[in-house]
């Protein structure tokens, strides 16, 4: 089962967007694992790991990547998950970041900017009078 996804920018190492994050989870462990997804994105975008993908096995977890087009796609799974499987869902991640605006992508400076709710992807930008928000 997929329990946390985080895809960043390759460029900096910045976490553009999360989720899942299942509820029945304990929290503690829940920001641990956090941690180490944007310290995986971190170490991918300075370059001391294979930027293409890989599976990195933590305790009884797995955490698989895929690096396509300067953005990082970063899964946590059981260690009993297909690895296959894991990779066929980053997969279909990657294919509908394909379909933003991909200068959008470098014009973020904040992280966890983008928030995926059901099938749209909502972004968030301060401007001048108030709030920006693009829906995709």
């Amino acid at each position: 089962m997929v329990e946390l996804t985080i895809v960043g920018r390759l460029a900096d190492g910045l976490p553009l967007a999360q989720g899942p994050r299942y509820v029945n989870k304990d929290n503690e462990n829940f920001i641990f694992y956090r941690q180490q997804a944007e310290f995986i994105l971190k170490e991918i975008s300075r370059g001391a790991l294979t930027p293409s993908k890989m599976t990195i096995l933590i305790d009884h977890h797995s955490f698989n990547y895929l690096v396509e087009n300067g953005v990082c796609f970063i899964t946590l799974c059981d260690s009993s998950y297909p690895r296959k499987l894991a990779f066929y869902y980053l997969q279909d991640l990657q294919k509908e970041f394909e379909k933003l605006d991909n200068t959008l992508i470098h014009k973020i400076t904040s992280p966890y900017t983008f928030h995926k709710f059901g099938n749209l992807y909502i972004y968030y930008s301060k401007v001048e009078d108030g709030w920006y928000i693009w829906c995709y």
